[in-house]
Parts: structure tokens; sequence; C-alpha cells
């Protein structure tokens, strides 16, 4: 889209890996101040204006190696309806229209990337909190991506009668590990 900056594929990926992780998130870039320029959106508060930019960062698990960025998305959000824009600002579309649906976008967008560069070995997708809505978890289930979200919402089990900590507490690990980001 003409009203995005995004970027893809910035990385070279080792062919010979087996298994990759692709840790998802979103950072704001605050840039409300002297300098602001006229096409910053809001971020988390009403004084706090700037840019916000989704990537995926590629990870091997075996190492803890930092590989690099596999694709990127800025883009700023429009001023709340009914809300004034401030004078001098100008209006910006939103990139997504739920922006909850940057965290599939983005799983795509990686496997896009890695299909571009021959990567035929396993990925593991991880997101924090905020990648894990009801919409995004079903999306990826849907396209049968391994998906995993940190979350903080007890969620009811489908076809049980108890919620997901107690379920987990009953289940035996299979594997783990440590990674230090």
């Amino acid at each position: 889209r003409d009203d995005l900056v995004t970027g893809v594929q910035t990385c070279a990926l080792p062919i010979s890996l087996e298994r990759i992780v692709v840790a998802h998130d979103t950072v704001e870039f605050d840039q409300h101040g002297r300098h602001e320029p006229s096409d910053a959106g809001p971020l988390r508060s009403s004084q706090a204006r700037g840019y916000l930019v989704h990537h995926g960062v590629v990870l091997d698990p075996c190492n803890d190696a930092r590989i690099g960025v596999l694709y990127q998305c800025a883009w700023t959000r429009p001023y709340p309806q009914g809300k004034p824009r401030p004078a001098g600002k100008i209006r910006v579309r939103r990139a997504w229209d739920n922006e909850d649906d940057k965290w599939s976008w983005g799983v795509e967008q990686a496997h896009q990337a890695l299909a571009a560069q021959g990567f035929e070995g396993h990925v593991t997708h991880v997101a924090d909190h905020e990648g894990s809505s009801y919409a995004t978890l079903v999306k990826n289930k849907r396209r049968n991506r391994d998906y995993i979200a940190r979350t903080k919402v007890d969620r009811a089990i489908v076809g049980g009668d108890s919620l997901l900590f107690a379920a987990l507490l009953q289940v035996k690990a299979v594997a783990d590990w440590t990674m230090a980001v």
C-alpha cells in the first residue's frame, strides 16, 4: 500500500538451519515535541504522537543467535473520530482495518520472505500478549502456522470444563529452552 513504509527480506538467512523462531512485535517511536512531523499519529496517550513499527526478527533457537529483521511495517494511527486533530496534522489512514490483523499479516510476511530465500525448515512464530487475541490464534491455526503467544488471560478450553492455566498445570512439558533476548 502506498501509505505504508514496508520492508521485507532484510536479512540473509542461513539455508542450512532446520528450525528458526520468528519473534513478532510492535514498537512505538514517540516524536512529539518541538520537531514533531506533521504525519505523526496518536500513540498510547493524548500527549504522545509518532509512529509504530511492526516487525519480525529471526532467531536461531539452537544457539540464541539473532539473525536479523525479516520484515517490518511502519504506520501511524488516525486520530479517533470525534476528537479534533491538532492544528497542522494531516489525515492518515489506518494500516489495517483492525490493528489486531498486524499479527497474522506479519506471520504471512515472514513465510513469504522465507520462501523467497528458499528456506524449507520449521518456523515457530512467537508474540507477546498483544498477539494473543482469539482472532489471531484462529487465523494462524487455520493456516497451520506454529504460533505461540504469551498471554495473561485465562481462556476457556473448547470441549472442556476448565480454564487454560489449570489445564496447562496438568500437562507434562515435552520440551523447554531458555533464550536470552
